[in-house]
């Protein structure tokens, strides 16, 4: 659960992690009902399968799952359950933890007069910036984000900290004020 409700109503953020890729996807959620899990994790699975690289086959989820979750699951791909007590093997809570901690990161460097009631708006940032920075399992020379969904081109879309306060000059012709 996240410490402040976001403007748009979310609490919570579910995360997954594509295992072979090495990415983490995350998405905002309103709360742990089962209708508002399932809207996240098919908008996660819809992601990851748009990506054209990554067909999942088997998902690795650990006891805490509701029944009907797990039933939306083994519709989509094959469901494995990491054993109880086990969470050395859950490799989830791994990838919860990196994207929690990386999120935490961007929020801490952001300008101070960000409203901390959009923190759900940079989550989108939060993940491609941490898919970039770690290196995927099948192919180690690129990274997470290069194999999901390819190269980014930092000249046409140039990188910024999260939440950065920026001056945007309008020149005196385009202004309001201007008398001609």
């Amino acid at each position: 659960r996240f410490p402040i409700q976001s403007i748009s109503g979310n609490k919570y953020i579910m995360v997954m992690c594509e295992i072979d890729g090495n990415y983490i996807d995350a998405e905002p959620m309103k709360n742990r009902k089962d209708a508002e899990m399932k809207k996240a994790y098919l908008a996660l699975l819809k992601r990851i399968k748009e990506s054209g690289v990554v067909k999942p086959e088997r998902h690795i989820l650990d006891n805490e799952a509701s029944a009907a979750f797990k039933e939306l699951i083994k519709s989509e791909c094959k469901l494995q359950l990491v054993p109880p007590d086990t969470h050395r093997r859950n490799i989830a809570k791994r990838a919860i933890q990196t994207f929690k901690n990386h999120l935490i990161a961007g929020l801490c460097t952001a300008s101070e007069n960000f409203p901390s009631l959009l923190w759900d708006f940079l989550i989108p940032q939060a993940q491609d910036s941490l898919n970039m920075l770690r290196t995927s399992r099948v192919h180690p020379k690129v990274s997470a984000y290069h194999v999901l969904e390819g190269v980014h081109d930092f000249n046409r879309v140039p990188w910024a900290p999260p939440a950065t306060r920026a001056t945007i000059f309008v020149p005196p012709e385009a202004r309001a004020s201007w008398e001609k």
